[in-house]
């Protein structure tokens, strides 16, 4: 379980209910039963009447066994953190801690859902509390292995415990405002990305930049080598003689993530072990593009939509930011609207006014919506850099690239160099306006996308 910024606040019981146990089901059938019977049978008689006063001695017996169970718990508080972070298929627990709990045999409920992966909804109160707890402080920990990200809202916890002759069973119900949050797995991200291209990936300082800078530092007298384009015309105008512009080499650049959640991302992804959405892929690649930039020293921002932009990070850096980030990947949920370029285009150049690397994980294998994306990324192009990526659809490649053997299996391989032939044609469309297009192999593109990002940030693009 991951540490999260959240409080942790104390509930008491909201309601109890007292059920029969095992055991008095047991007694009713095999003693109640037959001394009831046996009193309604001999009426009168001294047998009936012995068998009456019985059945009053246990009914007695039950009625004091349950008003003492009545009383276990009641000054019994439970006390969790209102928000819990865990990771996308890790291991994680959530720990609840009861305070001034009675010595006896406590058993807790928590319906949580099947995709956070928990083994069983009862668990025993962990005993003996640790030292440096208060007397009388138990906890209660659930074991998590969550299969999807997403949000679960806890309604309702369910403590159990027996009366003092195993008769009755009480069950407190307490309702907690907890909230379990699954967020993206950051270390296979890490493994991926990171790991695998450490040598390419050891900072800024240590890496070739080709080309010169684009920022501006000063302003100095020409000398001979100089290139004319840099020559400020009305600093030399002024001083009545040749003046140049000197350029240093960008410490921090902004790159922007731009993740596309409609329709079309919520398609399974092919190859990469257990099957997913191309959306989770996109999300893992989002999130090693936040790694990678904050590894480098650059500032990386974040772009979520569907029809509209949903959500929007402005440019930052450091751990807190890739934390933020993580958060809102976390949230994102897959949509079954279309994605609007036009205006998602005219919100980006409104709200991205610095030059900036744009990288848009999205799904071009749609005629229309590639025809409405070229036309937004020419005008994006003008002030940005604009990088689209997109996962390569199923048998899309050129023919006579893998061997066919059946006679059927010649119509697919024909359609996937269709398919290919639209996609490479839309590649050169879009390299002529200066957008860069890349079909990513199947399986995880976190290093795909992150090789891309530095080699745009050697050759100083930005």
């Amino acid at each position: 379980m991951e540490a999260g910024m959240s409080s942790e606040h104390s509930y008491s019981s909201a309601s109890w209910v007292l059920l029969p146990s095992q055991r008095l089901l047991w007694w009713a059938g095999l003693v109640c039963v037959p001394l009831l019977a046996v009193a309604i049978a001999l009426a009168g008689s001294i047998a009936g009447l012995a068998a009456l006063i019985g059945l009053m001695l246990i009914v007695l017996v039950l009625i004091a066994d349950g008003m003492g169970c009545a009383a276990l718990g009641k000054e019994m508080t439970l006390a969790c953190k209102d928000d819990v972070m865990l990771a996308r298929s890790q291991y994680g627990r959530i720990v609840l801690s009861l305070q001034q709990a009675p010595p006896v045999d406590l058993r807790a409920f928590l319906g949580l859902p099947p995709w956070l992966g928990c083994n069983e909804m009862w668990v025993r109160a962990a005993a003996p509390a640790p030292a440096s707890a208060a007397a009388g402080d138990v906890t209660l920990g659930w074991a998590l292995r969550p299969r999807r990200r997403g949000s679960w809202q806890a309604r309702e916890v369910v403590l159990a415990m027996e009366s003092p002759w195993s008769l009755w069973t009480l069950q407190r119900h307490y309702r907690p405002e907890l909230t379990i949050r699954v967020l993206p797995d950051i270390r296979t991200v890490y493994k991926d990305c990171l790991l695998m291209q450490r040598r390419t990936m050891v900072g800024q300082a240590r890496m070739r930049l080709l080309g010169r800078g684009r920022e501006y530092e000063k302003l100095r007298e020409y000398q001979p080598g100089d290139s004319f384009e840099d020559i400020h015309w009305k600093a030399t105008a002024k001083h009545q003689r040749l003046i140049t512009k000197e350029y240093q080499m960008e410490r921090r650049q902004a790159v922007y993530v731009v993740v596309d959640a409609s329709r079309l991302s919520g398609r399974p992804a092919e190859g990469g072990g257990a099957p997913e959405s191309i959306l989770e892929r996109f999300i893992q690649a989002a999130l090693g593009m936040l790694l990678t930039t904050d590894r480098v020293q650059d500032d990386c921002g974040l772009v979520v939509f569907t029809d509209r932009i949903r959500a929007f990070l402005p440019a930052k850096h450091g751990h807190g930011h890739v934390q933020r980030c993580r958060e809102l990947l976390g949230a994102v949920e897959q949509s079954e609207a279309s994605p609007d370029f036009e205006e998602i285009g005219n919100e980006l150049r409104t709200r991205i006014r610095q030059r900036a690397l744009l990288v848009f994980l999205t799904n071009l294998d749609d005629p229309v919506l590639a025809a409405d994306f070229t036309r937004q990324a020419r005008l994006l192009s003008r002030q940005h850099i604009v990088m689209a990526d997109m996962y390569r659809p199923a048998g899309a490649e050129p023919l006579f690239t893998t061997k066919v053997v059946e006679p059927a299996a010649v119509y697919h391989a024909l359609a996937g160099h269709l398919r290919w032939r639209q996609l490479r044609s839309l590649m050169l469309t879009l390299r002529r306006d200066g957008v860069r297009l890349a079909l990513l192999a199947p399986g995880p593109i976190a290093g795909q996308l992150s090789r891309q990002y530095l080699a745009i940030k050697q050759r100083q693009l930005v």
